[in-house]
C-alpha cells in the first residue's frame, strides 16, 4: 500500500473532521457509505480503493475485501494488480 496515503488516513482519523470534496463524475455512483468514508478522510474513494490489494484497503477502511471488491467494480476501477 502506498504509505503517503496511508498516513494521511491515520492523520485524517486523529483530526475526525469532515471535508467537503468537489463533485466528480462517479460521486452518482458512489453509495451513502463511500461518500462518508470520503468525507471522513478526505481522500477520493477512487485513490483509496487503488491504494493496495483486496485485502490492505480493506484492513485500511475495515471493510470485507468482497466489498472493496464489489465497490471498484461499481466505480469501473481496475487494480493496481490487474483485477
Amino acid at each position: 500500500m502506498k504509505e503517503a496515503t496511508k498516513d494521511l488516513i491515520l492523520k485524517e482519523r486523529k483530526q475526525r473532521r469532515l471535508v467537503l470534496l468537489p463533485i466528480t463524475e462517479l460521486d452518482i455512483l458512489k453509495t451513502p457509505t463511500m461518500r462518508l468514508i470520503e468525507a471522513q478522510l478526505g481522500v477520493s474513494m477512487e485513490k483509496l480503493l487503488t491504494s493496495g490489494s483486496l485485502s490492505e484497503v480493506g484492513r485500511l477502511l475495515s471493510k470485507d475485501p468482497a466489498q472493496i471488491s464489489r465497490w471498484r467494480k461499481r466505480l469501473g476501477i481496475l487494480s493496481n494488480y490487474g483485477h
